[in-house]
């Protein structure tokens, strides 16, 4: 019968055979990699009001180096400002007075943003997975860039969303029709009115033109 001898891992005791000490370390070292990769964005900077939770009624403030998983509430007050990081090329940041849902990871990543303005920054974005920053208005979908989405509730209840591209190109999408490219130094306001029987939309282009496709069939450039 081999000898057996103990070892601790992360304060739990295992025991491991003297013909196994290889496959021990192997799962040790997976064990490592897994912890590593265990939260879905890092906290990298962040200075003034910031606070972050699983819901609004549970949120707290943040500090940098702080590690996040799953769904994360982040909401930042008039003087605060907080950058996230995904990995070491891909993250977004949020402006003053803005709140927003971080849901990354997976297939398919997505900010919801509620109010204020986030900048996204996706210089090495994983190929077959999709990002995008959704708003009331409509949802950006990235397709590899830099660039900054501003949503505001409007006085008499219009949905506006903001586009600015700073390098990439990026599709805005509504529920309605879609600007299907918006290339880098472009961008867009679009207000979104949505009434009983009809919902109206206001494009206006910043910088260049650009297409707008209604219903998939309607073209037209503003």
């Amino acid at each position: 019968m081999p000898m057996q001898r103990r070892a601790v891992v992360k304060g739990r005791k295992i025991m491991m055979s003297r013909r196994t000490p290889v496959l021990a370390m192997v799962w040790v070292l997976a064990m490592a990699v897994l912890g590593v990769q265990a939260a879905d964005f890092t906290i990298s900077t962040a200075s003034g009001d910031v606070q972050a939770g699983k819901a609004k009624d549970t949120l707290a403030a943040v500090a940098v180096g702080a590690a996040f998983k799953g769904a994360t509430v982040l909401q930042t007050g008039p003087d605060g400002q907080v950058a996230a990081s995904i990995d070491e090329k891909n993250g977004f940041r949020l402006h003053p007075d803005t709140r927003l849902k971080a849901d990354i990871g997976g297939k398919a990543s997505r900010v919801t943003l509620e109010k204020g303005a986030v900048t996204s920054t996706l210089d090495a974005w994983p190929a077959g997975k999709a990002y995008e920053v959704a708003t009331p208005a409509g949802k950006v979908v990235a397709r590899g860039t830099t660039f900054t989405v501003a949503y505001v509730l409007g006085p008499d209840g219009q949905r506006v969303a903001t586009v600015d591209v700073a390098q990439g190109e990026v599709e805005f999408v509504t529920p309605e029709g879609s600007v299907p490219s918006l290339a880098a130094n472009a961008g867009m306001t679009l207000s979104r009115t949505v009434g009983q029987e009809s919902t109206m939309l206001t494009v206006t282009a910043k910088d260049a033109p650009l297409t707008l496709v209604l219903g998939d069939r309607h073209r037209m450039t503003v």
